[in-house]
C-alpha cells in the first residue's frame, strides 16, 4: 500500500503519465515519411483527445500542486497541439467529475485492500520540452521539432510575445530538460513577433553558462534595433541563419 501511495504522490496518476507518452509519439512521428508511423500517430493524436475529459478531475484531486501543475501543462501541450475536442469534451468532462466524486465516497467509506510490495526504485524517465502557450505581458508558444537523427539537437520553435514573464518560464524549462537529456538544444527566435526591451538580452546572458550545448537560431531578424543582443549571442554562442542552416552544419 505505502507503495502504491508514494508514486501516486511523486508521479501523480499513471494515467495521465502514458497520455503524456502518447504526445510524444504523435510529436515524434506526425510527419515521418513512413506511412505505418504516421498511423500511428494518429492513433496517439485521437488516443490524447479521448483522454481529455479526465485532466480536471485528474488536476483538481492531484495529490500536490506541484503535480497539479505538470497535469495541467500536460493538457494545455494537447491542446496547443491537437485541439481540445470540443463541446463532447466538455460534457464528459463534467460525467468523470461525477465518477470521481463517487470513487472518493467509495475510498472513504470502503475498504481497498493492496498486497504490500518491497520498494524499489530506479531512474524516473528523462523531461522533455512539451508544446506549451506561455502566458505573460502576451502569449509566447513553443514547439519542439521531430529529431530525424541522434546526433540532431532537439529545435525548439518560439513563436508570439517574449517577455520577462514568458521568458523565466522558458528558462525554466530549458533548464530542466538540460539537467535530465544529454541532447544539445537549438531556439529558433524567427517567429517572435515582438520582445519586451531587456527581456531578450538578460534571457541569453542567463543561458550562457550552458552555452556549448545551445544554439541560436534566426537572432538576426531583430534587426538593427536590437544590434546588442545580436552581438551578444554571436559572441558567446553558436547562431544559424535559419533551421536549414542548422541542419545542413550537422550533414
Amino acid at each position: 500500500m505505502e507503495f502504491y501511495d508514494e508514486e501516486y504522490r511523486r508521479l501523480g496518476p499513471s494515467v495521465i503519465r502514458y497520455i503524456e507518452k502518447q504526445l510524444q509519439g504523435y510529436v515524434r512521428f506526425k510527419n515521418s515519411t513512413d506511412p505505418l508511423l504516421r498511423r500511428r500517430a494518429e492513433q496517439y493524436r485521437q488516443g490524447c483527445l479521448d483522454a481529455l475529459p479526465i485532466f480536471p478531475s485528474a488536476s483538481r484531486y492531484a495529490p500536490t500542486e506541484e503535480v497539479a501543475q505538470r497535469i495541467r501543462n500536460i493538457r494545455q501541450s494537447i491542446a496547443c497541439e491537437i485541439g481540445n475536442g470540443g463541446l463532447k469534451n466538455k460534457v464528459l468532462s463534467g460525467f468523470v467529475l461525477l465518477l470521481a466524486l463517487a470513487e472518493k465516497f467509495k475510498q472513504k467509506h470502503c475498504a481497498y485492500p493492496q498486497a504490500r510490495l518491497q520498494r524499489t526504485e530506479y531512474r524516473m524517465s528523462e523531461s522533455w520540452l512539451h508544446p506549451a502557450a506561455l502566458e505573460g505581458n502576451g502569449i509566447l508558444t513553443i514547439k519542439p521539432r521531430p529529431r530525424y537523427a541522434a546526433h540532431h539537437p532537439l529545435v525548439i520553435d518560439l513563436h508570439g510575445v517574449f517577455d520577462r514573464m514568458t521568458a523565466k518560464e522558458l528558462k525554466k524549462r530549458i533548464k530542466a530538460y538540460l539537467e535530465g537529456n544529454r541532447e544539445h538544444l537549438a531556439i529558433n527566435f524567427s517567429g517572435v513577433t515582438s520582445t519586451e526591451e531587456g527581456a531578450l538580452l538578460s534571457f541569453l546572458k542567463r543561458l550562457k553558462r550552458n552555452k556549448q550545448r545551445i544554439k541560436i537560431i534566426s537572432i538576426d531578424s531583430f534587426g538593427s534595433d536590437m544590434a546588442d543582443v545580436v552581438n551578444y549571442a554571436k559572441t558567446y554562442f553558436e547562431v544559424f541563419m535559419d533551421v536549414e542552416g542548422l541542419t545542413a552544419s550537422l550533414a
